[in-house]
């Protein structure tokens, strides 16, 4: 029987109230959070707990820390003075447990909550979704572009049509986020207001769904490619699969490496995408 299990998770940066309920479900089950990494959430068994879970947002936090800061480290003795143990945390993102029925919540203001929040999203999730959105809708342009000029050419090419579905699908989800992200937050400002904390909708479907299409299309893609076309055509293909995976690998290994050789920040955020733009040539 295994005592770690690995899942990949598909809920929003800012959706703390999806993942505080989720954390929790899964401690009833037996499943304790241990640690958010890029591979998926980490688990460990420890047999069913009823367990509360909170999320909150430490804005000056970032992934190429080494280690958590003095006011960091500080906060994390306020929440262990009120009963808050730190469970795992990513960039921003800090995850607390408790075991107490009513316990004293970490956060009580909800404008200063929100305000946490958007600072967070600033530093991380905004500006790379907007980034992403530009490219997509680049890319997504092009495609239409083509398929109303060349359809032919187009149609007649598995690779042009997966690619140019993904794009299509990813300029989606980007929508979809950022635009929940700022309509959350108008709605939310406002439930502040009047001391209410609203809840984010969740947009873990939609993620969910587009993760599904794009490795099930990848993989009929490559399929395709090593039966249908020439032997050097599925070689190459496959071998563009695994590059792309290693690339994946090595640079967060490279991070996480000099993480533990307590490289400042900067510094490792400088080298984390030196060696991602090598690597990617």
């Amino acid at each position: 029987m295994r005592d770690i299990k690995r899942r990949l998770e598909t809920y929003s940066f800012f959706d703390r109230t999806g993942i505080a309920a989720h954390l929790t479900s899964m401690a009833e089950k037996g499943w304790m959070i241990e640690k958010l990494t890029n591979f998926g959430w980490i688990y460990r068994r420890t047999g069913p707990k009823r367990l509360t879970f909170c999320v909150t947002y430490y804005p000056e936090a970032s992934d190429f820390d080494p280690a958590p800061d003095e006011n960091q480290n500080t906060f994390y003795d306020f929440c262990q003075h009120s009963g808050w143990t730190l469970a795992a945390s990513s960039a921003q993102m800090q995850i607390f447990y408790t075991n107490q029925e009513q316990p004293v919540p970490i956060e009580t203001d909800p404008e200063l909550e929100i305000k946490n929040i958007h600072r967070a999203a600033k530093r991380g999730f905004l500006p790379g979704y907007i980034l992403l959105l530009i490219v997509t809708l680049l890319n997504s342009g092009l495609f239409i572009y083509t398929l109303d000029t060349d359809p032919v050419r187009l149609l007649s090419s598995n690779t042009n049509l997966f690619t140019g579905s993904c794009w299509l699908l990813l300029l989606l989800l980007c929508t979809a986020e950022l635009g929940g992200y700022f309509s959350w937050r108008f709605k939310a400002q406002k439930a502040a207001k009047r001391g209410e904390f609203l809840p984010f909708k969740s947009t873990r479907r939609i993620q969910r769904a587009a993760v599904f299409y794009v490795l099930s299309a990848g993989l009929c893609w490559l399929v395709g490619r090593i039966v249908s076309g020439s032997p050097l055509q599925g070689f190459l293909s496959v071998m563009m699969v695994l590059y792309m995976a290693a690339l994946f690998f090595f640079v967060n290994f490279f991070k996480e490496a000099l993480k533990k050789r307590n490289t400042p920040a900067k510094v490792n955020q400088f080298v984390t995408v030196f060696s991602c733009f090598v690597l990617g040539l």
